[in-house]
């Protein structure tokens, strides 16, 4: 999806690692929200078991690098306060 890979580019101008962190777990809490429009859709059989399948993929993988970076950047910032 284009969109999370420009949210992607995005994210990483971001300077601030803390304001990094709060924006990545806000989108992440917000596409959550938003992909259970997707999984009533696919109920309702609005979208084929393909396209499903094919977003469901790239959730999982947007939240992989998602929860990848909150967890570089909580690091990061335990040992900025060491």
């Amino acid at each position: 999806m284009k969109y999370l890979d420009d949210y992607k580019n995005f994210v990483s101008t971001i300077e601030d690692p803390l304001e990094r962190l709060d924006d990545i777990e806000v989108y992440l809490e917000d596409f959550e929200s938003g992909f259970d429009q997707i999984i009533g859709n696919h109920a309702l059989g609005l979208i084929s078991n393909k396209k499903y399948k094919s977003q469901v993929k790239e959730r999982d993988s947007f939240f992989k690098w998602g929860n990848a970076q909150i967890s570089a950047l909580k690091a990061e910032h335990t040992r900025g306060c060491s």
